[in-house]
């Protein structure tokens, strides 16, 4: 029971993370500047475009191990399969928010 509760309050944890994330990646204009005037993407990625890549995937690999080791630190001996199916449990209910609720807010609500 331990480990639904922290992986809900790691799932609002990273709720709150996208919701951030998005509202400084449109506020900063950075999603348009890998982008032509017609809204298709340019054929070349830019050097801050893919140090900004390598950043976010650095930093979800930092919040997946600290979901780790913060939700099963206090258990026991635990076998390998519980661990990869709460991050993947994990991983699905934030892939799920953000197309479901952070999708829809910004091309419905916001428009940028």
């Amino acid at each position: 029971m331990n480990i639904i509760i922290n992986t809900t309050i790691w799932f609002l944890i990273g709720a709150c993370l996208l919701n951030i994330m998005t509202i400084c990646v449109f506020r900063t204009g950075f999603v348009y500047k890998s982008r032509k005037k017609d809204g298709t993407l340019n054929k070349k990625m830019s050097f801050t475009g893919f140090l900004s890549f390598l950043i976010m995937l650095i930093l979800i690999l930092i919040f997946f191990i600290a979901f780790d080791y913060f939700a099963f630190k206090n258990i026991g001996q635990i076998k390998y399969i519980w661990v990869l199916l709460m991050n993947f449990l994990l991983l699905l209910l934030l892939d799920f928010y953000d197309a479901f609720i952070i999708d829809i807010f910004v091309l419905t609500k916001w428009k940028p």
